[in-house]
């Protein structure tokens, strides 16, 4: 958003935000892609809602720290791409360390796969509850409750970054 936006235009770009998706699992290309086109796939994911881009030098970087699995024959598979996806949503407020953390967690008791499908729906369905109210669960800490915690915080800081940018005479 530009400086002076009006807050109807945020509350335009706030309903055009909820409506975005990120991939389900199964959307993931399930070929073998060299780096060009990882980068292409998962910025054409993440753009639209992140409003940032993957570059091969961060891929390269997660690769050596082993936050991502090292490509075969400089091929990257679905894995990966659920692994970058997560990492670059989670990198817009958390250090590589605490996202490490998080995925470590994440993959502790099933495979990537079922993880991925289960992060995306909570992904999914804070997009779309932004306008509702948010309540700190009471109940015993869970990983659930940590990862709906972590993406609230990502997306409320894009939201906040754009409340920035209203102009504050148009309210």
């Amino acid at each position: 958003m530009k400086r002076g936006t009006t807050m109807t235009s945020f509350q335009t770009w706030r309903r055009t935000f909820q409506q975005q998706r990120m991939p389900a699992w199964d959307e993931l290309p399930d070929l073998e892609l060299y780096m060009d086109q990882v980068i292409s796939k998962v910025n054409q994911y993440l753009d639209p809602i992140l409003q940032t881009q993957i570059t091969k030098t961060m891929i390269n970087s997660y690769v050596k720290k082993e936050l991502v699995e090292r490509p075969v024959k400089k091929r990257y598979t679905r894995n990966q791409l659920a692994e970058l996806l997560m990492i670059s949503f989670y990198k817009t407020v958390f250090s590589l360390d605490e996202i490490q953390k998080m995925l470590t967690r994440m993959t502790a008791h099933q495979p990537l796969e079922a993880a991925y499908s289960h992060w995306i729906e909570l992904v999914n369905a804070e997009l779309s509850a932004l306008d509702k109210p948010t309540e700190l669960p009471s109940e015993t800490p869970s990983l659930q409750m940590s990862q709906q915690i972590a993406i609230r915080t990502v997306l409320y800081k894009l939201v906040s970054t754009a409340l920035i940018q209203v102009d504050p005479q148009s309210n």
